[in-house]
């Protein structure tokens, strides 16, 4: 059963905050939990210094397969399920939802 998580939704520019009408824009919260875990490097959360993808290191070192697994332990240490992971560097495809 799927669980709806919500947080205050941001704008095109991923990190900046939508304002309508004077207040916060609530809305689906995965693809941005997905794109903090995906591009923040270990140690960026001091709660949970060794987590989190760091992509730009394996899009550098064009390691596919690196990124890859990475993405795949991370995502799942992150209660998400995976669907399906498709990397053609630059291009990267991630399917994966909260399951709990």
């Amino acid at each position: 059963m799927p669980i709806d998580i919500k947080a205050v939704k941001n704008d095109s520019n991923f990190y900046d905050l939508e304002v309508q009408n004077g207040d916060f824009v609530m809305d689906e919260s995965t693809f941005q939990h997905q794109g903090l875990l995906f591009l923040s490097a270990k140690g960026d959360f001091k709660e949970h210094p060794t987590r989190c993808v760091d992509a730009g290191r394996f899009v550098e070192a064009r390691d596919s397969e690196g990124l890859a697994r990475e993405i795949g332990t991370e995502f799942s240490l992150d209660d998400m399920k995976i669907d399906e992971i498709e990397i053609s560097i630059p291009k990267i495809k991630i399917e994966a939802r909260y399951e709990y």
